[in-house]
């Protein structure tokens, strides 16, 4: 039970490792603090609930691609195939 703790959270923390944390704590803050703005100043609102759902999605685009190695994007190739298409 321990090896698979140990397997499990060392996969874990490789996975998380990539993520630079204060530009996405510090990106969260300002994302809430707009949505507390939003809020107490207009009262009930459908964009609320609207931003509220984009900041969900971003969050989750932006674990996702914390988790791709772009290191193939150092190929010369690679870049020049995306700026060609």
């Amino acid at each position: 039970m321990g090896a698979l703790y140990s397997a499990v959270t060392g996969a874990r923390s490789r996975l998380f490792a990539n993520i630079d944390w204060p530009l996405f704590v510090a990106a969260l803050a300002v994302s809430l603090l707009g949505l507390i703005t939003m809020r107490s100043l207009s009262g009930d609102n459908g964009y609320f609930d609207k931003q509220l759902f984009w900041i969900a999605i971003s969050v989750g685009v932006f674990f996702v691609a914390s988790t791709i190695d772009f290191s193939f994007l150092r190929r010369t190739s690679v870049v020049v195939g995306i700026f060609v298409l």
